[in-house]
């Protein structure tokens, strides 16, 4: 198995994010509060890519996002989110726990995405922390994903043994979130290279709540 570290030179980082722009989820989208049992959100968003070069910062690419969110119960919610450019389309869902409400919202988030186009595929997963205190939110994710072809035999979205290749992104994502019903979420997503080289993911994001949109728990 091949694999692709993130202690990559910023030139070859840069190149491997323009190949999986539209193959992996490199927003977020959410707060760290969860919502309640019933409620169910859907949001549209947009990110671009800025690139820090001698000359100065450059924006460029981008990608569309349409996600949801539906509450459990019990402090638990789940999200579905599709992302990229038509064909390049990435289906993400993830399951998200409250862990605490005050002093400050804590959740631990789950997620995991499946690009397909043609015989090639992208598995992702997407551990996650998020904490805040309104309207503020900030969080830590790792980016693992799994990148082949698919296998000749049972037609699965799984790979072909040794034509895998994978890579291990760290992030962090800081943002906002304006707004109870209808709410407004900027966001950057940094990554970083273990040389300090750095790309970000600028976002925006607005979703409308349906449901009880009383006073938190």
């Amino acid at each position: 198995m091949k694999r692709m570290g993130i202690g990559l030179h910023l030139s070859g980082l840069v190149i491997l994010v323009l190949f999986l722009m539209n193959c992996a989820s490199f927003t977020t989208f959410q707060t760290p509060e969860v919502l309640k049992e019933g409620e169910f959100s859907v949001g549209v968003g947009g990110a671009g890519l800025l690139l820090l070069e001698s000359s100065g910062p450059r924006m460029t690419i981008g990608s569309a996002d349409l996600f949801a969110r539906y509450g459990l119960g019990a402090d638990t919610d789940i999200g579905f989110k599709l992302s990229g450019i038509f064909p390049f389309l990435v289906a993400f869902g993830d399951i998200k726990h409250q862990f605490l409400k005050k002093p400050l919202a804590l959740s631990a988030d789950m997620g995991v995405s499946l690009f397909a186009f043609e015989e090639y595929r992208t598995v992702g997963l997407y551990p996650m922390m998020l904490a805040g205190v309104k309207p503020f939110f900030a969080g830590v994710r790792l980016t693992y994903l799994i990148m082949g072809k698919e296998s000749s035999t049972g037609g699965s979205p799984f790979f072909a043994s040794g034509s895998e290749v994978t890579a291990l992104l760290p992030s962090v994502v800081l943002g906002m979130y304006l707004g109870d019903r209808f709410q407004i979420i900027p966001e950057i997503n940094f990554y970083q290279n273990f040389e300090g080289e750095s790309f970000y993911f600028l976002g925006l994001g607005f979703q409308y709540k349906w449901g009880d949109s009383g006073k938190r728990r």
